[in-house]
């Protein structure tokens, strides 16, 4: 017995509406047409594996805390080169 909206293991579930630039899904074709028995689908859903992989493991290794503290930083930076730059003039 599941709770409504408790997901069996094992179970796919379906995205719609993803937003993606047009020409995307023609690069995804050129490359799917060259896989024996591989849909358009079943390749994105390898790639989005893939970049969750990725994610995962770019996040266990503090790189995008390191990301964000060093963006944190340049703003602080152009903030104060802005206000040295404005009061010169």
């Amino acid at each position: 017995m599941t709770v409504k909206g408790q997901i069996k293991e094992n179970k796919s579930i379906r995205i719609s509406g993803v937003a993606v630039p047009p020409d995307v899904f023609n690069r995804i074709d050129k490359i799917v047409a060259k896989i024996p028995n591989m849909t358009r689908a079943q390749f994105c859903s390898n790639l989005l594996l893939i970049g969750l992989e990725d994610a995962e493991l770019l996040n266990g290794l503090g790189i995008y805390t390191s990301m964000e503290y060093i963006r944190s930083m340049i703003e602080v930076v152009k903030k104060a080169a802005g206000k040295t730059i404005k009061g010169n003039s």
